[in-house]
């Protein structure tokens, strides 16, 4: 019995990454593609958040990874401009970059929820899946920003003329679409981890 049940949430939570994955590969192209003046519609970290909550740092992990092999590929195609210009500059940093910002956004939650799942009630659920979703658009933004300023501070440079370097990435380069991707990730993403795990509780009690 423990073997077959072992194995029923193996398969669910393959499914569950598989699915996630699909959805972190869409929102982040459709990232590219559909846009409110200059502002990316930010929700690719809301499944990564929701996997790495629900299933594990593993899980993160690898939505992580999909999330970055995508924003890779932007960069690659000029999908996204900037993004363009760093990899034209140079590849491999470029990919670095991709991989090690998204790849920690999926881990850090992970990490920060898991001593508060170890408690076993919903408040301490509650509070862990806030601060996860708080994390991960700042883990995102500052890996970029700090490997960023490591690597292409030429580009930066010329990028922020007329600016203090140092107050554009804050403001300018990060600026609202953090902010966007932070309101995004802090307001939907607990919600929607407590809607999946209320239906999980109904199921097991049916």
């Amino acid at each position: 019995m423990n073997t077959q049940a072992n194995a029923s949430t193996k398969t669910r939570r393959l499914v569950a990454t598989a699915i996630l994955a699909a959805l972190v590969v869409v929102l982040q192209l459709a990232s590219s593609f559909i846009k409110i003046g200059s502002l990316n519609l930010a929700f690719v970290l809301l499944p990564i958040v929701i996997g790495t909550v629900l299933y594990g740092v593993r899980t993160g992990a690898v939505l992580g990874f999909f999330f970055g092999l995508i924003t890779f590929i932007n960069c690659v195609f000029n999908l996204d401009p900037g993004g363009y210009i760093l990899f034209s500059a140079n590849p491999f940093y470029t990919a670095i970059i991709c991989f090690t910002k998204a790849i920690l956004a999926g881990v850090i939650p992970g990490l920060i929820y898991e001593p508060f799942r170890r408690k076993g009630t919903e408040k301490a659920s509650a509070i862990g899946s806030v601060l996860a979703s708080i994390s991960a658009p700042i883990v995102n933004t500052a890996t970029f920003c700090i490997l960023t300023l490591v690597w292409f501070r030429d580009i930066l440079l010329e990028w922020s003329a007329g600016y203090e370097l140092y107050y554009y990435i804050l403001f300018v380069l990060a600026g609202i679409n953090f902010l966007v991707e932070f309101a995004i990730n802090v307001v939907c993403s607990p919600v929607i981890i407590r809607l999946i795990k209320s239906r999980r509780a109904i199921h097991i009690e049916d």
